[in-house]
């Protein structure tokens, strides 16, 4: 070891005890102090009582526009996926009322329509909706 690794290494461990001697006298302080630490604590949420109140309302105006732009972004990157969402869960409630299935007016047309694939994800949350209603309508009919 270099002359300048071992003074390194000489300071680096009085530092440590110093440190060490520091962390002991503020835990002692502690220990023997708690009744004047808590008056202090005390006094010091009853002055920033408010301030800590207005910080907490900005922090949650910030959440709300954040989660609010997090939403829009969303809703604009999945547009197509929602709206075949939607008009699969349209037309699959449009043929349980009438009984008898319906085609989408895109499959009817012979018009060049550019017709959505549904993800697995959204068929499976179509259909868990369309039970989900199907077993409330039987409740309402009894």
């Amino acid at each position: 070891m270099s002359r300048t690794e071992a003074e390194r290494a000489a300071r680096r461990k009085r530092y440590l005890a110093n440190r060490a001697d520091v962390l002991a006298q503020q835990k002692e302080y502690r220990q023997n102090n708690k009744g004047r630490i808590a008056v202090r604590a005390k006094r010091w949420y009853l002055q920033n009582k408010d301030r800590m109140a207005q910080y907490k309302k900005e922090y949650q105006q910030q959440n709300k526009e954040r989660i609010a732009a997090r939403k829009k972004a969303y809703t604009e990157r999945n547009k197509d996926r929602i709206a075949a969402a939607k008009s699969a869960y349209y037309h699959a409630t449009k043929a349980k009322n009438k009984r008898r299935p319906v085609e989408p007016p895109a499959v009817k047309t012979e018009a060049k329509a550019k017709l959505i694939t549904l993800d697995p994800s959204v068929a499976t949350g179509v259909a868990l909706l369309t039970c989900i209603r199907d077993i409330f309508a039987k409740d309402t009919l009894r």
